[in-house]
């Protein structure tokens, strides 16, 4: 990586906050004009007047209790997996657009040291409150309907909204705890091939490979979160045991980390490469809210010339989290998981599959260095014999080499009454990848 004193030296000056080639200069004066309007070096208004500057109309001390309440309060996940947010008109999205961008907005200035922060209580200098706040924003605002609230789920939201602006924060949250998810009764189904989509075996028979894999996951049910499936969970993952002479890994802080490149096209990129209709992580929110808003164009049908207004934003936030820029008070709740089980076969429903759904923006964050470092993984990973990361259709070459070579050397021996050249292993290792130790694969 190309450091900025040699940039300099090519007379190019390079932006060490933005971190991206959108922020290149050729002159020091126009790097020193855009650090001065995008990057002060400190901030002057404290949280209270990031807010009442946006929501002017909103009573000052709302806000100032709600900064309160969201520095002393330990934000739990809510009861509900999703939330509303496929059922709302795309005018009633843009609402919550605006709002997340002020949210992203605070929380990027917030980020800045306070000139006289020694004369402020917490929650008026650290960013910590407006990131809890955000990362409570869907739940906050696209819950599912409660008891009082209109039917449609657009007047609903926006009725949060307007709730929201006013700074009763803790209001919303009370209401959408109060949520309570009915227990699902219903027997468990596992797909068969009488099911009307086509079965996996049908898929792979004929070389669709990626469908198949699709289909087998999905017609595995999921498991019902009782006390005994979540110890039967808890039991698949052995205790920890560190390697003879290997460090313990801790967190470092973002100055020991290289910076990560993050410029608006690889953004894109990586957002192109998330599956649409996931499901939602542990505060109910989903890919599919980021990945609509950074991607959103105030233009017409067809007008490609137009900017997107919340696209740099988004990134401004993204390098926070990448470069471990945040509060470590917030590090538990932006790298948590929602954790569910799948049913893997159908006459023992004590055999499950763990699986932990992370927050939207650690899956993009994800995606993002997936997307900046494929070539590295891949030159790494393919002479380990790993063709599962970063390789484009790595399981659908290892099946049909696989195919090949007992085609080559054991079918055709066999119709010709030869004796095979080669034997086939196959093995399954029981409970491998919860097994696998983290320390050891470092």
């Amino acid at each position: 990586m190309i450091s900025n004193a040699d940039l300099e030296l090519l007379g190019i000056y390079a932006c060490r906050h933005c971190n991206s080639p959108d922020a290149l200069f050729l002159q020091s004066r126009t790097l020193k004009a855009h650090t001065t309007r995008k990057h002060s070096a400190s901030c002057t208004q404290t949280n209270s007047d990031l807010l009442q500057s946006t929501y002017r109309h909103a009573d000052p001390n709302a806000w100032t209790q709600t900064l309160q309440w969201l520095q002393t309060h330990s934000i739990t996940p809510p009861s509900f997996p999703t939330n509303l947010w496929q059922t709302i008109r795309f005018k009633t999205q843009l609402e919550f657009f605006t709002t997340l961008h002020h949210v992203h907005e605070w929380i990027l200035d917030a980020s800045s040291p306070l000139d006289d922060a020694a004369d402020h209580p917490a929650y008026q200098t650290s960013p910590e409150p407006l990131w809890k706040l955000l990362l409570l924003l869907e739940t906050l605002l696209l819950h599912p309907i409660t008891d009082g609230e209109p039917k449609s789920p657009d007047l609903a939201i926006l009725q949060r909204l307007s709730t929201f602006r006013r700074g009763h924060i803790s209001q919303l949250y009370l209401q959408a705890s109060s949520i309570s998810v009915v227990p699902n009764t219903s027997p468990i189904h596992f797909a068969a091939d009488d099911d009307p989509c086509p079965s996996a075996q049908s898929l792979a028979d004929s070389d669709n490979l990626r469908s198949a894999y699709q289909r087998s996951q999905s017609a595995l049910p999921t498991a019902k979160m009782t006390p005994e499936v979540t110890q039967r969970c808890s039991n698949l993952y052995p205790s920890r045991v560190l390697p003879c002479n290997t460090p313990s890994c801790s967190r470092s802080s973002s100055a020991n980390h290289p910076q990560i490149p993050l410029s608006e096209n690889l953004l894109y990129e990586a957002l192109s490469k998330l599956k649409p209709g996931t499901a939602g992580g542990p505060f109910s929110d989903l890919t599919d809210v980021l990945k609509s808003y950074a991607l959103y164009r105030p233009a017409p049908q067809g007008n490609k010339t137009m900017p997107r207004p919340y696209t740099q934003t988004f990134c401004r936030i993204l390098r926070l989290i990448l470069s471990n820029d945040i509060p470590k008070s917030i590090v538990p709740f932006l790298s948590a998981n929602r954790f569910i089980a799948l049913h893997k076969d159908p006459a023992d429903d004590s055999k499950l599959r763990p699986i932990g759904i992370g927050t939207a923006y650690r899956c993009i964050a994800g995606a993002v260095i997936m997307t900046l470092y494929a070539n590295r993984f891949s030159s790494f990973l393919l002479t380990e014999g790993q063709f599962g990361i970063a390789i484009s259709g790595g399981i659908d070459f290892l099946l049909h080499f696989a195919q090949a070579q007992l085609h080559q050397y054991i079918d055709r021996p066999l119709a010709s009454n030869q004796a095979p050249h080669r034997a086939l292993l196959s093995l399954d290792i029981t409970n491998m990848f919860n097994a696998v130790s983290r320390d050891a694969a470092r």
